[in-house]
């Protein structure tokens, strides 16, 4: 005689399962539908106006931080004088300092050229242009940083044709364009302001500001005396 086995009991759903008696089956839960990505980012995104207003903020505290200081109202070869002094005071850590007073001074629109001639006073044409041209580089990420957290990509956002123009000629060729940009403008605090504020990357930025301040520093120091003469700086 052969025992049959027993039969499976089948299995309920998941929604067919009751919870205790006298309930129904525990309704299906349909998932809430999302809004469409990037719909919400763009609405708790600040608007360019705002951010670039902010940015404006920032320049002015800036601007009156140097007047108060007392920074805006010295001529170049009187800053030239007490950065290479101060520099020189520090002894070996004056190297270090004149990085971090160069990317402050960058900030507070200190010409860099004066920073250059400072460099080149305290340490020679050699090590002193080397400095410089590190020091600037270093001085230029600083003001990107700066203004990119600030601002974001505030002029890509804007709706202005010319606008949108230049900026499609700087991603095409971001780092030829910013190389051309930084050899007839070398460090002008702008130009800095201007570039953080669109969408290029900042390791186009900084390789296009490399190759742009190597022949104009290089030339400001193995010219020196001539520039010098040329700018008016008695030093």
């Amino acid at each position: 005689m052969r025992l049959r086995a027993p039969a499976r009991r089948p299995r309920l759903s998941r929604v067919e399962e009751p919870t205790e008696p006298g309930e129904g089956p525990l309704p299906s839960r349909s998932p809430k539908p999302r809004p469409p990505r990037g719909e919400g980012d763009e609405a708790r995104r600040p608007r360019p106006g705002r951010r670039l207003l902010a940015v404006a903020v920032a320049v002015l505290a800036l601007l009156l931080v140097a007047r108060l200081s007392g920074l805006a109202d010295r001529s170049p070869e009187v800053l030239v004088g007490e950065l290479r002094a101060l520099v020189l005071s520090w002894g070996a850590g004056g190297a270090l300092l004149f990085v971090v007073l160069f990317a402050v001074g960058e900030l507070l629109q200190i010409p860099g050229l004066v920073f250059v001639a400072a460099a080149v006073l305290s340490y020679g044409r050699l090590h002193g242009g080397l400095l410089a041209y590190f020091a600037g580089l270093v001085s230029v990420s600083v003001s990107f940083a700066v203004f990119r957290a600030l601002g974001g990509a505030a002029l890509a956002d804007l709706e202005r044709p010319w606008l949108r123009k230049v900026l499609g000629r700087l991603r095409e060729r971001p780092v030829r364009t910013i190389a051309t940009l930084r050899a007839v403008l070398l460090l002008s605090p702008p130009l800095n302001a201007a570039l953080a504020l669109s969408r290029v990357r900042f390791r186009d930025y900084l390789a296009g500001s490399a190759l742009g301040l190597l022949p104009p520093v290089a030339g400001f120091v193995l010219l020196f005396e001539r520039c010098l003469l040329w700018l008016g700086w008695a030093l």
